[in-house]
């Protein structure tokens, strides 16, 4: 049961501004006062959602720039075929142990 009032003094200006934004939604003026104050109320909330936004973004430059890397990397390793090299050594290796475990 809303019986309280609460009265405070606002420019021809300020009146206009109201009006206009609670006219432009679907809530009658009263209503849209109320939301209106329950959301600076909840300025503390609001802050906390623009953080975590603004952390959002930053991980996704960043998860951006690792995606970037990687491609970078797996094109010099394609161009250079240097995991074949790799590969060709793992393979010498593999001899070499064998030769070494045959001397024995």
């Amino acid at each position: 049961m809303k019986n309280k009032t609460i009265r405070f003094r606002i420019s021809d200006e300020q009146y206009s501004e109201i009006l206009n934004s609670a006219s432009n939604s679907d809530k009658n003026l009263s209503d849209w006062i109320r939301e209106s104050l329950k959301i600076s109320s909840d300025k503390n909330l609001v802050e906390k959602k623009l953080l975590w936004v603004s952390e959002v973004q930053k991980l996704t430059r960043e998860i951006s720039r690792i995606g970037n890397n990687i491609n970078q990397i797996s094109k010099f390793a394609n161009t250079r075929r240097e995991f074949q090299e790799i590969e060709n050594f793992t393979d010498l290796l593999d001899d070499i142990r064998e030769k070494v475990h045959e001397l024995r």
